[in-house]
């Protein structure tokens, strides 16, 4: 849009009720108008994402964190090589051409795959190494628990099991990389376990038995607890079990009968129930098994009750052509629609049987 006077507006139009026509006239002369046709401009910056990383770039020469370059065989084993021959990380990175941080992070990364890369570790001071003395000799030799121990130094339990490293001992073992150990570790899974059983009965810890085992705390307690559990078990565990025959106490013949004579007139289980001052399930679970017994029933199938009043309502129905109002006069224990829908459930039943 060419304003009045001659003018090229750049403003967007949202924009364009905040300055005056004076301001526009004096900040766009007309000799912007020709460069304004060849690209779209904004009255904001015109520089893109890319255009400022560009820019970036150029101005502190650093690569963006997406181009950084990976690290070669080559460079890898400058740096196994000079970490063995015990060159500083400022050497290592000056030689490489790479910052500090970044050769302490590859050092990281291949201390996993090279034993002799090592990570530099602060030392301990010596008020630190003795107190690490002091509470490995506790545990180890005196035999007391880590809560004790806490509750004697004063530290919390984290803290005291982080000492508990082999490497943190090294004071106590100048010859040795590793503590001494009474015991040599066992091949054998029952000579381990025979150790394991010994030293808890003479009333060592789990920290103790695992220190003196060179073995760790969870296969300690996994044994003792695999040992306990076999104590639990019968003498006789090859033996099968038996299925437990299900038994009802207290069922009169009496009580048979009238369940059975419950159960002819439609009488449902919670009816049964109360009538005979049984439990429900107890009543349903009898009911079922004489059924069963009678051959009445096949296992693990529905109970249908008021069968004998559905085959004399289905006999009137069909023979005498009563109607269901009169059918639900004759058996009040349900409505002429219940009558309706258990006849039609027989004889879809029937047709499915025949």
């Amino acid at each position: 849009m060419i304003p009045r006077s001659g003018h090229f507006s750049l403003i967007p139009a949202r924009d364009r009720g905040r300055f005056s026509t004076k301001t526009v006239k004096r900040s766009w002369p007309t000799q912007c108008f020709t460069h304004s046709t060849t690209r779209r401009s904004t009255f904001g910056s015109i520089a893109t994402t890319h255009l400022r990383q560009e820019a970036a770039q150029t101005r502190d020469c650093s690569p963006a964190k997406s181009v950084r370059k990976r690290y070669s065989l080559d460079e890898d084993t400058v740096i196994v090589v000079r970490k063995a021959e015990g060159f500083s990380l400022s050497s290592i990175a000056e030689e490489l051409n790479r910052s500090k941080n970044s050769v302490s992070q590859r050092v990281d990364a291949l201390c996993r795959y090279y034993p002799s890369v090592r990570k530099r570790r602060k030392a301990w001071t010596p008020a630190a190494q003795a107190e690490v003395d002091s509470i490995q000799r506790s545990i180890f030799d005196d035999g007391l628990s880590v809560a004790e121990v806490c509750r004697k130094t004063g530290r919390s339990d984290p803290y005291v099991r982080r000492r508990l490293d082999p490497y943190a001992r090294t004071s106590l073992d100048p010859v040795r990389r590793h503590p001494v150990r009474r015991h040599p570790r066992p091949q054998n899974t029952d000579e381990l376990e025979a150790l394991v059983l010994a030293m808890k009965a003479e009333g060592y810890k789990y920290e103790s038995i695992a220190h003196n085992l060179d073995i760790g705390v969870v296969k300690v307690q996994n044994v003792l607890a695999a040992h306990s559990h076999s104590r639990q078990r019968t003498p006789n565990k090859d033996l099968k079990r038996t299925l437990k025959q299900r038994v009802h106490h207290g069922w009169a013949a009496a009580e048979d009968s009238k369940l059975l004579e419950f159960y002819e007139q439609g009488q449902r289980a919670p009816e049964m129930a109360r009538e005979l001052n049984r439990s429900l399930l107890s009543t349903r679970n009898r009911l079922r098994e004489l059924l069963i017994s009678k051959g009445r029933l096949v296992p693990n199938g529905k109970l249908r009750y008021g069968r004998p009043n559905l085959e004399a309502a289905v006999n009137l129905r069909e023979k005498y052509k009563l109607t269901w109002k009169q059918i639900a006069e004759r058996f009040p224990e349900g409505s002429f629609r219940v009558w309706q829908w258990r006849y039609y459930d027989h004889k879809k039943r029937v047709s499915g049987k025949s």
